[in-house]
């Protein structure tokens, strides 16, 4: 049997490859993605060519220790991919490869100034969830700076709930919509369509270690007979999930107004075709309950009065 991470495109090729199968593809000439055992394995059955071209992915630190047991750097032609910083830290001696990212607060200044320092070769640091948030070291540590601005004011010791209602708060106040805006507007121009809204959530939540992703589905407007591409995010407060809606939402809080999308459960949010998902999205959380509105709303009730 052969490991899950056999891919070629991203798509999953085979769970358990016979070697017949993998002499069609060694035959073929498929590039595969797998573990340092897999290519290990790969060279024992004879399928050098799978081997030879496998790209290297590190997921854990028993795949360290195969990497170093069974492989010369020298002799990887393949990148290596690995997420966060772990190949410099671990020993491993410097090599061009990726980091992958599925939260921003994966890495930090310091672990970065660490892998490069000490000769590691990063090519790119990809934002899993953010359509071409492929980023060089520097565009990387400005993203970095500037996230901090927004969530440096959050007390880390506070409860979720309130660190996540003081970020939705920060960006509702101060981003205005625009359309075909993504994260680098909402960033430097304080401008975003529901893409930058969604992906600056997702990117401040995470920073202060919330977790938060983003949906791509689409809405439709009454009385329109098609629907519109739209974005929004699902986020975890105390061990639940909740839909919400920060670009629905921008202009309540701006006017010092109850929210309408904040923490809401799936009944609320697909209501009379307000946000369809559509079937191919995998990684969506079902929601039955909604975090009390009551609480939601006092908060910029309160903020309210509180600017007055």
């Amino acid at each position: 049997m052969y490991s899950d991470i056999f891919k070629q495109n991203t798509q999953i090729i085979w769970r358990g490859c016979t070697e017949e199968t993998l002499k069609k593809l060694d035959d073929e000439g498929f590039e595969l993605k797998g573990t340092p055992y897999d290519g290990y394995i790969l060279k024992q059955k004879g399928f050098r060519k799978l081997a030879e071209k496998m790209q290297i992915v590190i997921n854990n630190d028993n795949d360290f220790d195969n990497l170093k047991k069974y492989f010369k750097l020298s002799d990887i032609k393949e990148t290596i991919q690995i997420s966060k910083y772990i190949l410099a830290s671990k020993g491993i001696p410097p090599h061009s490869y990726e980091v992958v990212l599925n939260s921003i607060e994966e890495l930090n200044e310091k672990q970065l100034e660490y892998l490069c320092e000490n000769g590691g070769d990063i090519k790119k640091i990809i934002l899993a969830d953010i359509p071409g948030a492929s980023l060089g070291v520097n565009d990387f540590l400005g993203l970095k700076k500037a996230i901090n601005s927004i969530t440096r004011g959050i007390d880390k010791d506070n409860t979720d709930i309130n660190k996540f209602l003081d970020i939705y708060k920060i960006i509702g106040k101060n981003v205005k919509y625009k359309q075909y805006s993504n994260y680098i507007e909402a960033i430097c121009k304080k401008e975003a369509s529901c893409q930058g809204y969604s992906e600056l959530l997702k990117l401040a939540l995470n920073n202060i270690g919330i977790d938060c992703i983003i949906i791509r589905g689409n809405y439709k407007e009454p009385q329109h007979p098609d629907y519109t591409g739209h974005a929004w995010n699902q986020v975890k407060i105390n061990d639940n999930w909740y839909n919400c809606d920060l670009t629905w939402d921008a202009s309540k809080i701006k006017e010092g107004k109850k929210v309408k999308y904040c923490l809401r459960d799936d009944n609320y949010f697909q209501n009379e075709n307000d946000h369809v998902t559509p079937k191919e999205v995998k990684e969506i959380h079902k929601v039955e309950q909604e975090y009390n509105q009551d609480t939601v709303n006092q908060y910029f009730i309160q903020d309210k009065v509180e600017e007055r």
